[in-house]
């Protein structure tokens, strides 16, 4: 877990620094960066392993495979089984 307090000691800002600076250049906040990083971390595995959709969930940092499934969903258009045998249609 690392915390908008750990990014900004890290670099020696302030926390509304570190949220300005997210919203200026990567227009999103810092939660929501680590998420959709997780996510795309957890899209990949979903390509490249035959692992479990709860494995991978915790492999990508998610500690509820519901919650995984769901953000998932919102940020890909389907669930991660349907994400993972669409990617296996397209390589054929």
């Amino acid at each position: 877990r690392i915390t908008l307090e750990d990014i900004a000691r890290s670099v020696s800002i302030s926390k509304s620094s570190v949220l300005n600076i997210f919203k200026s250049y990567l227009h999103t906040s810092p939660i929501n960066y680590a998420l959709e990083y997780r996510l795309k971390r957890a899209a990949k595995f979903l390509t490249v392993t035959e692992n479990s959709v709860f494995v991978i969930a915790q492999t990508a940092g998610f500690e509820n495979v519901g919650y995984f499934c769901r953000k998932f969903k919102a940020l890909y258009g389907m669930t991660p089984k349907e994400y993972r045998n669409h990617r296996r249609s397209e390589r054929k």
